[in-house]
Formats: structure tokens, sequence, C-alpha cells
């Protein structure tokens, strides 16, 4: 995964078009899952202060919700929910889909670690409605996994299965190869929950080609 971080932030900073270097840090932020945020952090503090100059409130919201990530990643929860509070309320002004299906995604995230699963599926719901109405479809389904992780961790392994499979499919027609890993990698946790050990293997196999 190093590698293919390292790729992006070489190709956002050798482009000069403000509108190419947001599409590679969306490209980024779909990557950053696993990775170190370290690697990012300047790149995106420069960003956010060219955001801030011209009135970029889309980005601006995006670079604010990954902050806000960052700090609830490391415990950081005061300053994650400060980040999480100043996003929701530029929010209402934001106008790229894709960066509200991102929000919305991560409001998921957030309510699911509270033990909030009401809020977190309408969150995830409304994540996957800006997915469909930003037509990327490379990145369209993560909201569809992100109903695959709800349902695993509330062990409804039969919803979990068929929201990875859905994500895994969605991914794999559009050319997201680490999606589909990470669909993947949600089915292989199933099946070791069921005892089929081998299809989880083969599913883990596949997920390490990307770190």
């Amino acid at each position: 995964m190093g590698k293919i971080i390292d790729k992006f932030i070489k190709e956002y900073s050798a482009e000069p078009l403000a509108e190419e270097r947001f599409r590679i840090l969306m490209e980024i932020i779909n990557l950053y899952y696993d990775s170190d945020f370290s690697k990012i952090d300047v790149l995106l503090r420069k960003e956010l202060e060219l955001c801030l100059q011209t009135g970029n409130i889309d980005g601006e919201a995006l670079i604010r919700y990954m902050f806000a990530y960052s700090a609830f990643e490391k415990g950081d929860f005061k300053n994650g929910e400060e980040q999480v509070k100043y996003v929701m309320s530029i929010l209402p002004r934001v106008t790229n889909h894709e960066v509200k299906a991102q929000v919305f995604n991560f409001m998921a995230f957030m309510y699911s670690h509270q033990g909030q699963y009401e809020k977190a599926f309408e969150h995830c719901y409304e994540c996957i409605r800006e997915a469909e109405l930003s037509g990327n479809k490379k990145n369209q389904f993560w909201g569809a996994y992100s109903l695959g992780v709800l349902h695993f961790d509330l062990k409804d392994f039969l919803n979990a299965e068929k929201n990875y499979t859905e994500a895994a499919k969605g991914f794999s027609k559009y050319g997201n190869e680490y999606g589909v890993a990470r669909s993947e990698t949600g089915l292989s946790s199933i099946y070791i929950q069921q005892e089929k050990y081998q299809e989880a293997e083969e599913f883990r196999l596949l997920f390490q080609q990307f770190h």
C-alpha cells in the first residue's frame, strides 16, 4: 500500500491544475484506510491552505473530514469531534456529491464505533445516495462495503455477505482492485466465523497484494 500512496503523492505534487490535484487527492483518500496518515499530512495541510484562500468548500470539507478520521484512529476523540462538528456545519454548502459520500461514510464509521447503529445505517444510506449522484463508478461502492461492516459487527452474517458481495462485484466491474480486495477480505472474515477456512485463506492472500 505504501508504494501506491507514494505514487499518488508524486503525481499530486507534480500536477499544476487545481481540479486535477483534487481528483488525485480523492484517489489518495479512497486508498487511505490502511496507510500511514503522516505520509499525506503535509500534503493535506498545504491543500487546505489553498482551499481556504480560494473559498473551495468542497476541498475544505474533504480535508477536514480526513483530519477527523485520523484523530479518531489515534484516539484523539476531542479533536476528532471538533473536526466533525465543523465539517457538518459547512456540509450544506458542499456541492460535490463524492465529497458528501465520503463524509457520510465516515459518519457511519464514527457512529458504529459509538454503538449507535441506527445512525450508522442512516449515514451509510446517505453515503450510497450521494455516491450514486456523483457519477464516479470506481468509488461508488464504499457505502455497500460499509453496510457489510455494520452487519458483520452485528453478527448478521447473511446480510454482511450480501453487502460485501455487492461491493466486490461493483468494484470489480469498474476496476477498483483495492475495493475488491477489501470487500473480499470482509467475506473472508465471514467465512472464518463460519469455519470455512480454505475460502477465508484465499481471500486473505488476495488482500495481501495491496500491502
